[in-house]
C-alpha cells in the first residue's frame, strides 16, 4: 500500500511541481474537490516517504547498515507505521471516490480530507515520537 501511494503522489508531485516552475506566484487554493483531494495526498505522499525509508531498514536485531544513524527498523513501530498507512490509504480513497462523484458537495469532500489530513499529522508524530528524521536516517 505505502509503494502504490507514493507512486501515485510523486508522479502528482512532478506535474505539479512542474506547473509550478512557470512562476514565482504562491500556490493557489484548490479549485476542485479533486484538486483538493490529490493535494491532500501528496502532502501525506511527503511524510509517508519518510516513514518508507524507516520500513525499509533491516529489521533490529538483523545485521545493522553501515553509515546510517539509525540503522534498523523496530517491528512495534513498522506495525504502528503500517496501521496508518493503511488508514491512510484507505482514507485517501474514500476522498478520491468522493470528489470523483458529480454530485458530491464541498462538505462531503472536506470530511473524507479531515481524515486524510488527521492521518497525517498521525504519522508524522509517530515519526517524530522515535525520532525518525531525515538526518536520523542518513543519507539515502
Amino acid at each position: 500500500m505505502i509503494r502504490k501511494t507514493l507512486a501515485i503522489a510523486v508522479a502528482i508531485g512532478a506535474v505539479l511541481g512542474l506547473a509550478g516552475c512557470s512562476g514565482s506566484s504562491p500556490v493557489p487554493a484548490p479549485k476542485t474537490p479533486r484538486q483538493a483531494v490529490f493535494e491532500a495526498e501528496v502532502a501525506y505522499a511527503s511524510v509517508q516517504a519518510l516513514a518508507l525509508r524507516y520500513v525499509n531498514l533491516p529489521r533490529c536485531g538483523s545485521a545493522a547498515a553501515a553509515g546510517i544513524k539509525i540503522s534498523c527498523s523496530d517491528a512495534g513501530i513498522v506495525a504502528e507505521i503500517r496501521k496508518v498507512d493503511a488508514d491512510a490509504v484507505a482514507a485517501i480513497d474514500s476522498a478520491v471516490d468522493t470528489a470523483k462523484k458529480t454530485d458530491a458537495t464541498d462538505t462531503a469532500v472536506t470530511i473524507a480530507l479531515k481524515g486524510v489530513g488527521d492521518l497525517t499529522t498521525a504519522l508524522r508524530q509517530i515519526l517524530a515520537n522515535h525520532g525518525i528524521t531525515e538526518a536520523s536516517l542518513g543519507t539515502r
